[in-house]
């Protein structure tokens, strides 16, 4: 199975439809994805997990917005804050297995950002790795947007033809190659 979850943001109307390889944003006031506009937005994230231990776990969240999680159909961690906060569920033991995970969440304030974390009896708090993480399969409409987004880096088609979008300078595309010839 490929690695990385299914994502889907919604905001304003809009849906934008991605492979995220994690859960680990930061997004402050920002969009979550170039293709929307900033603002009030929601996401939600589905795909397996791979629990490969024994005994209890317990998912946790830095969030600003609200959050629910959901390993094998049951909430492992919900809840919400306008500032960014830690959240814990109750300790669950699902046993060893590829098991069903989603996860949504919601902007709720000015600013957003959803970082995951678990830990067990085996080992302390860490964030969720993500070589534990995959879907079914790629849709070929994302696998084709992932496509062309890698093709764009990759020729620089970005220095020329920019998407309208002010980018700090240690983010700037490379130059174009000259096309002189």
């Amino acid at each position: 199975t490929p690695a990385g979850l299914l994502a889907e943001y919604s905001s304003k109307g809009h849906v934008a439809h991605r492979v995220d390889p994690d859960i680990a944003f930061v997004w402050g006031a920002s969009s979550p994805d170039e293709r929307l506009e900033a603002g009030p937005f929601s996401a939600k994230w589905t795909g397996q997990i791979l629990l490969r231990g024994e005994g209890k776990t317990r998912f946790h969240a830095f969030v600003q917005g609200r959050i629910e999680v959901r390993v094998d159909d049951k909430v492992v961690v919900a809840g919400g804050a306008d500032k960014p906060t830690w959240l814990s569920g109750d300790e669950v033991d699902f046993g060893f297995g590829e098991k069903p995970f989603v996860v949504t969440f919601a902007r709720t304030g000015d600013a957003a950002q959803l970082k995951l974390f678990w830990s067990s009896t085996e080992f302390p708090l860490e964030p969720l790795p993500y070589h534990i993480l995959f879907h079914e399969k790629t849709p070929s409409e994302i696998a084709l947007a992932e496509r062309g987004r890698v093709l764009v880096e990759s020729h620089r088609c970005a220095n020329c033809h920019g998407v309208g979008r002010e980018t700090e300078k240690s983010l700037a595309p490379l130059a174009a190659p000259s096309l002189k010839h």
